[in-house]
């Protein structure tokens, strides 16, 4: 079947001898279109506005009345004597002959603009997932959810619903907490052969209790990393068998109880001896510590 030439050809002709040149019928000048009509097309836009906007027209509606249209104005522009400045006269004087209607008609608003875009689970998801960087990495409040100029931005969202503050909060923080933990432990897991751990505890000025314990390793790339697994409070006292059970509990935790040959720790007798112990009871490697 043979393919439909496009109706831009009605303005322009194929320059004899001379492959993928077109001539304008209009102003005579040579335009290369080679296997393509997207030059041509923004030949008639940019040199002959009337012409192309009743082209685009009668494209769109379909209508023959609006063809006749065309063939008046490129009449037009062809009687004012071939330039490319006459025909461009010509296109200004001729575009009052476009009737409004049709002109209008284009800008009528469809169905389609009232009916509210649905978003995908993956797009909402997406979406959530950046809505929560606004509190981890800006850290800005909960309550900005609440913000009525921020509930203004977020309708410009099609589809989303903006979650309350109570869901971020309760749910939707720690699942990704949750999940962020799980994917840290599996590549901690595969990647760290044999680490080094070093642990701190200290009061705050609240006199509450706190402890902390880093992993360091190389990972296959013989990259440096290092990886906050614990900095919780203790509620216990900070006798050495109940911080060598934190230390053992931690490392279990994190798949790493076999891998630890190294620990770095200040001098505190108790933290000492909870290394020791935890060296015997977790049958750390060769661990050795100041």
């Amino acid at each position: 079947m043979l393919r439909k030439p496009s109706e831009i050809w009605t303005h322009f002709d194929k320059k004899e001898n001379v492959s993928g040149v077109a001539v304008c019928k209009y102003c005579n000048q040579n335009i290369s279109y080679k296997s393509t009509s997207g030059n041509l097309g923004a030949h008639l836009k940019r040199s002959h506005a009337s012409i192309y906007l009743a082209q685009k027209v009668s494209t769109d509606l379909g209508n023959k009345q609006q063809i006749g249209t065309i063939e008046c104005l490129a009449s037009t522009s062809r009687d004012t004597g071939g330039s490319i400045q006459a025909a461009a006269v010509a296109d200004k004087e001729t575009a009052s002959q476009i009737p409004e209607q049709i002109l209008n008609r284009k800008r009528q608003r469809t169905m389609q603009n009232y009916i509210i875009k649905k978003m995908s689970p993956e797009e909402s998801k997406r979406v959530d997932r950046d809505l929560l960087e606004l509190f981890i990495a800006d850290f800005q409040p909960f309550r900005i959810v609440e913000d009525k100029g921020f509930k203004k931005f977020v309708k410009n969202i099609p589809g989303y619903t903006l979650p309350s503050r109570k869901n971020i909060s309760s749910a939707m923080i720690p699942a990704l907490y949750q999940t962020t933990l799980n994917e840290v432990k599996t590549r901690v897991s595969l990647d760290a052969s044999s680490v080094c751990l070093t642990t701190d505890c200290w009061t705050s000025s609240q006199t509450e209790s706190y402890i902390g314990v880093t992993v360091h390793y190389i990972d296959k790339n013989f990259e440096p990393q290092q990886i906050l697994l614990e900095c919780k409070g203790l509620n216990e006292t900070h006798t050495s068998a109940n911080l060598a059970k934190k230390l053992k509990r931690v490392t279990d935790e994190w798949n790493l109880t076999h891998k630890v040959n190294f620990a770095i720790l200040d001098n505190a007798r108790n933290i000492v001896k909870a290394i020791e112990t935890a060296r015997v009871e977790a049958l750390w490697l060769l661990c050795s510590f100041p």
